[in-house]
């Protein structure tokens, strides 16, 4: 805890800091401080569950910001070893911050509540970013301080005790720390900020800089002293630490200072002194700086001592705390049987919302305090929470049942993981086999919404719970931008209106089970993988989408996403098992159940009725009556002959049972038309045919129907690669094998060096086998998945016989374009229609393809010099022959006009691979023949076409086109007062520059 207002009292006297420039050196962070500035400072939501993507994007600027300076971070996370005795020292304060919870909670203000998860955000960050992190569990301040001072470099926090503790290199405030606005010198960058110094501070003040201490002490004690009266303006808020500050000027050693502030409570009996003086001479101690213990931590990971708690902590335990990766709270736990829980945003009026995850609490207790446990000395450890506006002791007795005897602490990360995850998952009620069509990042969250929907209180609304699990969703599937604009929606204008208090709380409490949830996971070695919580969960989205929950809004935010959709359901489906939000409709439906499956039996054939009547006792009584009127209406589709006409929406076990009589049924008029699905009928492709295919066809006794699933499977790769393309309406090509041609001389590379070699030389030796070796420098400006595409492209250009054409060319590099820089249904935006193909262009495009193969194969020997390309993101084959076609149709224009980077790209490539054009040499001889006029003669008549600063761009670009080119252009540009204006290519340029943008 610092010195209380001593950071205004140095904001009046300015002189204290210097202006500097910061960058090419370490620093020391207090996290801590960090966290909270970063986020308070940022504007981001802090009472609706929390902004974590934004905060993770901050952790990152800021980061980025340092190493663009040179400036090597290392992060200090502080864990008093007293936390719970401080707590209690401070019952008002903390009773202070529950009235501003509330407030936050019901009126909407910024009280500065920390979100939940920010921490845990922030750790996870620092992780992924690969900065040096440390858990610091004894005086956080002093370690600090002391790294600082061996390393020779500053300390950047907010806390008002670094301005007592003496640093040589001195301290960066926070607030005074511009890491957005870099300053630039001699091609270097540098953070403006401020430097504090405790020789500044003395100076200013005119005391000695052994007496700070003592000041620090002085100013946190409440002895009844009126320090105010040595101050020359007692009226300021301040008074009190300047009356102080004049008071110590008058002493040299602290020895005189501490009898003299005895002299001051002459009232005092000799024990009651005796007691002053030793407080004072050990808080002093607090400022006194040790040797760094954090610094062979960083330097080597030797761990920092726990000198108070060695005889209770496991030896695996203290590596996890120190890096961060288990929570501080075990510690706690372990040596006091104490735990304090955190103030969240929440009404006094409802109940703690730790209550809803205590059942977690209680298995973690029970794994970390098992080995003391027993029957007569029973062990229980003491929750500080909020009942109402009081912060209360309450006792809690651990869970020993849920966890095996052979689980204990000092070998529990030895222990096999179906046991470490059996735990868990009996502790959250959730089965391994229901999570397990889920992606791994979600099983927890999902296992965890479970528990939530099962044990919240009050009684959860399904508006809310679909809002949850489609921002997880959301969250998981769909960029930053794209979940801003979602919350633009309605999230705003939703703030102005007040808070809806119930909503805060309910999200409190999944908030407050996660985390437990994480801790307990941690604690077991993680059985499941921690989720990125930046990456799934946002209260201010989770709160937009609850508003947002109608049926038309939410299918508009779902239809472009079909995996969004069916991971959305499934998750829904899982939570939905422990529906036990509505047990009175449950009972009346419950009943009719058999009554409705009897009505049904006509549907199946005898095998299928028992699957029938397990599939409709997970149904409510509307889904039934919505189901059968479905199948009644399909029924009379069927009746009047328009079966696979108005199959949309039909029932899906009705079609099922028609494909097992061996109906035909065109799947692609049920399914979702972007959905990837097979064609039901009996046509094979004639290349998957055998000898023994008519005999088993016709032996119907041959095969045995089965329902497959929850085991292995072994499948033939190969025969799949077949099956999956030629059963699929895909474009169908052969191709056509060519030998890869090397066109380099390898002295310096031996195979069994090669992955040695300098990337420099394997990367030579790929472009002197493309003959692009003068091109390193242009092919370096295009995207990285472009590079090795456009050096084959430029290959294929010189060596592909028959000549290629130059729409094939444009095509291909379009194709590259349009494949790199938009989605993967980029190519649906062209009717699959029959083209007539031209059999040199077909040519032509195996060709370049087998180049492609050829190259890839080469730069995998070469062990990547170039990155290697996604290919079904850049090439399609129907996609360019498409192209051509629009090409010839003059139909093409408006293909990229919106995207102005993707015309420069496509431009750039064809800059590239036209530098070794030689389709038209006898053109270019002939006009060799002859006298070729200067290039500026050609320019002059062309100059009012140019803005001045363009002049010179067309000279340039003009030195490059031949006299053939140039009379071209020219008599176009005659043309320009003749025909209308778009006929000139040169204006047509000069209009792409002012927002005109063609191909």
């Amino acid at each position: 805890m610092g010195v209380r207002r001593l950071t205004a009292l140095l904001e009046t006297h300015r002189d204290i800091y210097h202006d500097v420039l910061f960058g090419n050196n370490r620093l020391v962070i207090d996290g801590c401080d960090l966290i909270k500035q970063l986020y308070f400072d940022s504007g981001l939501d802090q009472n609706h569950g929390g902004e974590y993507a934004a905060f993770e994007e901050l952790i990152e600027n800021f980061i980025t910001a340092l190493r663009t300076c040179s400036v090597s971070p290392y992060v200090v996370l502080q864990v008093s070893k007293d936390a719970i005795g401080k707590k209690r020292t401070l019952t008002y304060k903390v009773e202070k911050r529950i009235c501003q919870a509330h407030q936050a909670a019901v009126e909407g203000s910024q009280e500065n509540i920390l979100p939940l998860l920010a921490s845990l955000v922030f750790k996870q960050t620092l992780v992924r970013l690969k900065v040096p992190m440390v858990v610091c569990y004894e005086e956080g301040d002093q370690e600090i301080a002391a790294l600082a001072n061996e390393w020779d470099c500053p300390v950047l926090s907010s806390d008002s005790d670094f301005y007592i503790l003496d640093i040589p290199a001195g301290m960066l405030p926070l607030s005074h720390f511009q890491w957005r606005a870099l300053a630039q010198r001699d091609s270097q960058s540098f953070i403006t900020c401020k430097n504090y110094s405790t020789s500044n501070f003395c100076t200013v003040f005119g005391i000695q800089k052994q007496l700070l201490p003592m000041f620090g002490v002085l100013a946190k004690q409440k002895w009844p002293i009126r320090w105010n009266e040595f101050s020359p303006d007692i009226e300021e808020n301040w008074s009190r630490l300047q009356g102080l500050l004049c008071w110590l000027k008058r002493f040299q050693l602290y020895e005189e200072a501490v009898e003299a502030t005895l002299e001051l409570m002459p009232g005092l009996l000799k024990e009651k002194r005796q007691k002053v003086r030793d407080a004072l001479y050990e808080g002093m101690q607090e400022y006194w700086l040790p040797h760094s213990r954090l610094k062979n931590f960083f330097t080597d990971g030797t761990l920092p001592s726990f000198p108070e708690a060695a005889d209770v902590i496991p030896d695996w335990i203290p590596p996890l705390l120190v890096q961060g990766k288990m929570t501080t709270d075990i510690l706690e736990v372990l040596r006091l049987k104490r735990r304090v829980l955190g103030i969240c945003v929440g009404s006094i009026d409802l109940p703690s919302a730790y209550l809803t995850s205590r059942p977690l609490r209680r298995v973690m207790y029970g794994l970390l305090l098992r080995e003391g446990h027993s029957s007569i000395h029973p062990v229980e450890v003491v929750e500080t929470d909020r009942v109402g506006l009081k912060l209360e002791d309450i006792h809690v007795s651990p869970v020993f049942q849920i966890t095996s005897e052979n689980l204990q602490l000092d070998s529990l990360h030895k222990v096999e993981h179906c046991h470490r995850l059996s735990v868990l998952l009996k502790a959250l009620g959730v089965s391994e086999a229901a999570l397990s069509r889920l992606r791994p990042e979600l099983r927890l969250p999902v296992a965890v919404t479970c528990y939530w929907w099962q044990n919240a209180r009050p009684t959860l609304g399904e508006r809310l719970l679909k809002a949850l699990l489609l921002g997880l969703s959301v969250g998981a599937s769909q960029s930053q931008e794209e979940v801003a604009e979602i919350k633009s929606h309605e999230f705003d204008s939703s703030i102005s209106k007040g808070s809806n208090v119930a909503l805060i709380y309910s999200v409190t409490q999944w908030q407050i089970c996660l985390k437990d949830s994480v801790q307990l996971n941690q604690l077991l070695g993680l059985p499941l993988p921690e989720p990125q919580i930046s990456r799934l969960y946002e209260g201010a989205l989770v709160h937009c989408l609850v508003q947002l929950m109608t049926p038309g809004k939410v299918n508009n935010l779902l239809k472009q996403n079909v995996s969004m959709v069916e991971e959305y359901e499934d998750m829904l489906a899982i939570v939905r098992q422990f529906d036990c939000q509505q047990p009175r409709r449950g009972r009346e439906a419950q009943g009719e159940h058999l009554q409705e499956v009897t009505d049904w039996e006509q549907l199946f054939e005898p095998e299928e009725e028992a699957a029938a009547n397990r599939s409709l006792s997970g149904l409510d009584l509307e889904q039934m009556v919505s189901l059968r009127m479905r199948f009644m209406r399909n029924r009379r589709q069927w009746n009047s002959g328009h079966w696979n006409k108005n199959m949309s929406g039909s029932n899906p076990m009705v079609v099922l049972k028609h494909c097992r009589k061996g109906g035909h049924v065109d799947f692609l008029s049920i399914l979702p038309t972007k959905m990837p699905v097979w064609r039901g009928g009996n046509s094979r492709p004639k290349h998957t045919e055998s000898i023994c295919s008519p005999f088993t066809e016709d032996s119907s006794g041959i095969y045995r129907d089965w329902s497959f699933g929850g085991g292995p499977l072994v499948i033939d790769g190969s025969n799949l690669v077949n099956l999956l393309y030629f059963q699929s309406d895909l474009d169908n090509l052969k191709n056509i094998r060519v030998q890869p041609v090397v066109t380099a001389t390898i002295n310096d590379l031996a195979l069994d060096s090669l992955p040695e070699a300098e990337h420099s030389l394997r990367l030579q030796v790929l472009l002197e086998a493309l003959n692009v070796n003068k091109l390193k420098a242009s092919l370096s400006r295009l995207p990285s998945e472009l590079q090795l595409p456009v050096a084959v492209t430029c290959y294929w250009w010189q060596n592909a016989r028959p000549t290629p054409d130059v729409q094939l060319l444009k095509a291909l590099l379009l194709g590259l374009s349009v494949g790199a820089s938009q989605s993967p249904e980029a190519a649906l935006l062209f009717e699959r229609t029959e083209f007539d193909l031209s059999h040199s262009m077909a040519h032509n495009v195996i060709q370049w393809q087998s180049c492609v193969k050829g190259c890839i194969y080469l730069n995998k020997l070469l062990h990547d010099p170039l990155p290697q390309p996604h290919i079904s993101r850049l090439y399609e084959g129907a996609l360019v022959h498409h192209l051509i076609q629009q090409m010839m149709s003059r139909k093409l224009k408006n293909f990229l006009k919106k995207d102005l980077s993707r015309v420069l790209e496509y431009k750039n490539m064809l800059a590239i691979v036209r530098r070794f054009d030689s389709r038209q040499p006898r053109r270019r001889r002939a006009f060799h023949q002859g006298h070729q006029p200067p290039v500026k003669e050609t320019v002059a008549d062309m100059r009012r076409l140019y803005d001045e600063e363009e002049e010179a761009a067309a000279v340039r670009a003009l030195e490059d086109v031949d006299l053939g080119h140039m009379v071209s252009l020219k008599a176009r540009h005659t043309a320009k007062d003749k025909r209308k204006w778009n006929s000139n290519t040169v204006m047509v340029c000069k209009g792409e520059r002012r927002g005109k943008y063609l191909i």
